[in-house]
């Protein structure tokens, strides 16, 4: 496997199913959303036309046999459709609190200590996410466990929520859904991310979702090492043929942990 400089590297990673635990005791364990749509935070209307959309638009972000175009489209429905009825029900600050302190929101082995070199080397890492809780919910989650954290080393790249005086939602400021969470795009509007990876010709990209490769996508970098947390999908048997071809490494969901990670970056 190929050996990356980390002092011209920049880690990119997706968040939930990536960094947090996807299964715990053997279940599958819900996303942040997913425990406000099924755990009754909000109202069982709202439960109940998430729940209709997710039934929609979740088998398009699967298929494999639907073109990005087409599934980009769709995205984009699904978010905005989504936004609008978080704000008809009165999404408030409490509410993703509460989601983001349920004890099935737990990070996976090795994440800490992932956010201990990164600030010890210096090395970027852009955490995206397309959830619906954005930044917010992060933030949170990273408050909640007390990682540490320094926003000149580690950048939060997800959905911005804003909220009136009163902590409700009010609207969001840019939407990045499950097909535009690519690099390439945020670096056309954020100024500090492009002087924090200017230097960078390497990357270390981890992801959950066979979109996420999409997250170094049109980048100039002359190396990478992609890694995959796989998970079965009963639904499409061959996923893993087809996408063990993209990345180098594919680490079982099952185990919980980044060791594997860890061990790259210290080698």
């Amino acid at each position: 496997m190929k050996k990356l400089d980390l002092s011209k590297t920049v880690i990119i990673s997706d968040f939930d199913g990536t960094l947090t635990k996807k299964i715990i005791n053997w279940k599958f364990v819900p996303s942040l959303i997913s425990i406000l749509r099924e755990e009754g935070v909000l109202d069982k209307d709202y439960s109940k036309r998430a729940k209709a959309l997710f039934e929609k638009y979740h088998p398009i972000e699967k298929d494999p046999n639907i073109s990005d175009e087409d599934k980009f489209k769709a995205m984009e429905r699904w978010w905005k459709e989504h936004y609008e009825l978080l704000k008809e029900k009165g999404l408030e600050l409490q509410h993703i609190k509460k989601a983001v302190e349920h004890p099935n929101i737990q990070f996976k082995e090795g994440v800490k200590e992932l956010f201990e070199i990164v600030l010890q080397k210096r090395i970027p890492l852009i955490i995206f996410s397309s959830s619906w809780l954005g930044d917010v919910s992060i933030k949170m989650t990273i408050e909640r466990f007390k990682l540490p954290f320094d926003d000149s080393v580690i950048k939060i790249i997800s959905n911005k929520l804003l909220f009136d005086e009163n902590w409700k939602f009010v609207g969001v400021e840019k939407i990045i859904h499950a097909m535009n969470k690519r690099l390439v795009d945020v670096l056309k509007w954020n100024e500090e991310i492009q002087k924090l990876i200017e230097w960078k010709d390497s990357y270390f990209l981890m992801g959950d979702s066979l979109n996420d490769i999409k997250m170094a996508e049109w980048m100039s970098f002359e190396n990478g090492i992609k890694i995959w947390f796989f998970m079965e999908d009963k639904g499409y048997q061959n996923i893993r043929q087809i996408w063990e071809k993209n990345y180098d490494i594919i680490i079982p969901q099952e185990e919980n942990s980044i060791t594997k990670v860890l061990e790259i970056l210290n080698e």
